[in-house]
C-alpha cells in the first residue's frame, strides 16, 4: 500500500502532466480572432522596427502572406468551412509568431546604429575644428612667410 504522501503526490503529478498536455494541444490551434488580435500586436512591432531606421522589408512581405492567409481564413469562415479555415489560421499564426524575435533584433541593432552614428557625429565635431584650426594656422604662418620674404627683398631705390 502507497503512503498517503505518496498518492497525494503522484496525483499532482498526473493532473500536473495532463494540464501541460491540454495546454500543449490548445496552444497549436487558433482561433481568427487570436490571430487577427496577434496580427496587430506584430504590425506595431514592425511599425516600431521601422521608425526606429530598421530595414523590415522582407519581414512586411511575410506578414503581407499571414494577412493574406488571414483574410481567406475568414472567408472561409464566413462560408461554413470551420476546419480549413482554423488551419489557415494556424498557418497565419506560425508566420506571425516567427516576426517578433526577428523584429526586436533588426529594431535593436537599427537603435545601436543609430546610437554609434550620434557618437562618431559627437566625437567628430570636435576633431573638425581642430583640423580648421590647424589649416587656418598653418595658412597664417605661410602668408606671414610669403610676407616677410617679400619685404626682406625690397630695396630702396634712389633718384
Amino acid at each position: 500500500m502507497l503512503n498517503p504522501m505518496l498518492r497525494l503526490l503522484f496525483c499532482i503529478l498526473a493532473i500536473s502532466a495532463f494540464a501541460a498536455m491540454v495546454k500543449f494541444d490548445s496552444a497549436q490551434t487558433f482561433t481568427i480572432a487570436d490571430v487577427v488580435q496577434m496580427s496587430q500586436r506584430v504590425y506595431e512591432q514592425l511599425e516600431s522596427a521601422d521608425r526606429a531606421g530598421a530595414n523590415i522589408t522582407s519581414l512586411a512581405g511575410q506578414y503581407n502572406d499571414a494577412l493574406k492567409l488571414i483574410d481567406q481564413a475568414q472567408h472561409l469562415d464566413s462560408s461554413g468551412d470551420h476546419t480549413r479555415a482554423i488551419s489557415l489560421a494556424s498557418q497565419a499564426a506560425r508566420i506571425l509568431q516567427t516576426i517578433p524575435p526577428q523584429t526586436d533584433k533588426l529594431r535593436t541593432e537599427a537603435l545601436t546604429r543609430r546610437q554609434t552614428a550620434a557618437r562618431l557625429q559627437i566625437l567628430a565635431i570636435p576633431i573638425e575644428a581642430v583640423v580648421v584650426a590647424l589649416a587656418v594656422t598653418g595658412l597664417v604662418v605661410v602668408r606671414r612667410r610669403i610676407r616677410f620674404k617679400q619685404i626682406s627683398e625690397m630695396r630702396i631705390v634712389t633718384k
